[in-house]
């Protein structure tokens, strides 16, 4: 069978979406290697080349060029190249990583990952945060996907059941969505870090300018957690060269910037907890790639957290003092081996032989499944 992969939309240091990056890397060398006999086609643009094909892959590559990947040229790209290429190389099917398919495709079927649909909420949440026509487009291709696709993957039940829901409310008759949880990337997680009661006692927060985020709020809660308790502790924010603006620098709290994978992968292993209050999230590979080194997580009860993290302690159930210095206290008060045992369960179950046994067997219904019609 003859099946494409279209990665020509992402480049790494213009994206905003890693998690999506390293999804598409992992994915690409998963198919690959588990179902080796049918003919692939990668499409790929010049700067993420090196990135998303797999070294000594046999498959046949198509290179855009690496402005393809942003603005216009990437509308021409998705819309015109892909199906383009798709027809040349008779493909019989193409995924779309990234969720975003062609309104037309000949005779090739399109199948997509749709990760989440967080910018429909910031449409109806956050509406001054990004451009009203950049919201409007998005949501348009969310739509798009659920006419054309003829299977979806997901992240998670949460995100299934927001997809199934907008589907509802805009009368389409959705293609099977399946979830396909990821997993965090290897060289992310590759040793754990040393026991809990070796660590200092510092804590992380991954920060971000989005508000879903919750970073300054994050921060707050952790100021007056950190006041009541003698000023123990301290914070190290990434993503972040300067606190927020409407919260007050102090010297509890450090601002790290833009970190590498090296150097992310060392805080998250050295810090006693991570703090993800997100108030909502797709799935949440932060959690899994604090926990994969040992790092408990102390978590929102919203979005995909309580369903990836279920039965895990750390949930907070509202961003308030209590629920937080509750849900914090939990995941630092851990027995080494309860974190241990907690580590380990969920690298069995969110690891990477979970996650390429998951994408084979996904994608070998997918090659079997007849073409959508209607």
């Amino acid at each position: 069978m003859r099946v494409g992969i279209y990665l020509a939309d992402q480049v790494w240091r213009l994206t905003s979406s890693k998690g999506i990056y390293a999804y598409s890397r992992l994915l690409t060398a998963a198919l690959l290697r588990g179902l080796p006999a049918h003919d692939w086609t990668l499409i790929v643009n010049g700067e993420n080349h090196g990135d998303m094909v797999p070294a000594g892959s046999a498959a046949h590559v198509v290179e855009l060029p690496a402005a393809c990947a942003r603005g216009g040229l990437r509308l021409l790209a998705d819309q015109v190249l892909a199906p383009l290429v798709a027809g040349r190389r008779q493909l019989d099917l193409l995924h779309f990583p990234k969720g975003f398919t062609p309104v037309f495709s000949g005779a090739t079927r399109l199948t997509a990952t749709v990760h989440d649909i967080i910018p429909i909420h910031y449409a109806r949440d956050h509406p001054g945060h990004f451009p009203r026509a950049q919201l409007r487009y998005l949501h348009a291709m969310f739509l798009n996907t659920l006419r054309r696709a003829t299977a979806v993957a997901t992240d998670s039940e949460f995100s299934r059941g927001e997809l199934l829901a907008l589907a509802r409310e805009n009368a389409i008759a959705p293609p099977p969505i399946e979830v396909c949880s990821p997993t965090p990337a290897p060289a992310l997680v590759r040793d754990e870090g040393p026991p809990a009661s070796s660590r200092p006692a510092q804590l992380l927060h991954l920060g971000s300018p989005l508000p879903h985020k919750r970073t300054a709020q994050t921060i707050r809660l952790f100021r007056r957690y950190n006041l009541a308790r003698g000023r123990r502790w301290r914070m190290r924010v990434t993503g972040l060269s300067a606190p927020p603006r409407d919260v007050e620098a102090g010297d509890d709290v450090e601002y790290l910037g833009s970190v590498g994978a090296d150097a992310l992968r060392d805080e998250m292993a050295g810090a006693r907890a991570l703090l993800l209050l997100s108030s909502i999230e797709g799935f949440g590979l932060p959690a899994l790639e604090a926990w994969f080194v040992g790092t408990p997580v102390c978590y929102a009860a919203a979005g995909s957290l309580p369903e990836v993290l279920e039965g895990v302690p750390g949930r907070c159930e509202s961003p308030t003092d209590d629920a937080f210095a509750e849900a914090l206290d939990a995941v630092l008060t851990l027995e080494e081996a309860q974190r241990v045992r907690i580590a380990r369960h969920l690298r069995e179950r969110y690891g990477m032989d979970a996650f390429r046994a998951r994408v084979e067997n996904l994608f070998s219904q997918w090659m079997a499944a007849p073409r959508r019609t209607g």
